[in-house]
């Protein structure tokens, strides 16, 4: 996963900034891929929108993937008839 800044003379507070974002999500069976299309539809929605993003991108990035993490679990329990909370 990269995030890239366009190389122009915007600061960080500048919200015209441009931004690039690169990723491989691969899913292999339902499960999987069920996780890989939601990372892949709402990841980077979640990374720029969290508050750290400009001055720490870092801290964003994994404030996100946990995030995003969460929400999958959420999703699985949501869509399983057993304990452990497992897609079917």
């Amino acid at each position: 996963m990269a995030i890239i800044q366009s190389s122009t003379t915007a600061t960080r507070s500048d919200y015209t900034c441009k931004f690039s974002f690169f990723a491989i999500y691969e899913g292999v069976g339902n499960t999987n891929a069920e996780a890989a299309n939601y990372l892949r539809d709402n990841l980077h929605k979640v990374i720029f929108r969290d508050p750290n993003f400009r001055k720490n991108p870092t801290l964003a990035l994994v404030n996100s993937i946990a995030k995003a993490n969460r929400h999958i679990n959420d999703l699985a329990k949501m869509h399983s008839n057993d304990s452990e909370g497992q897609i079917r």
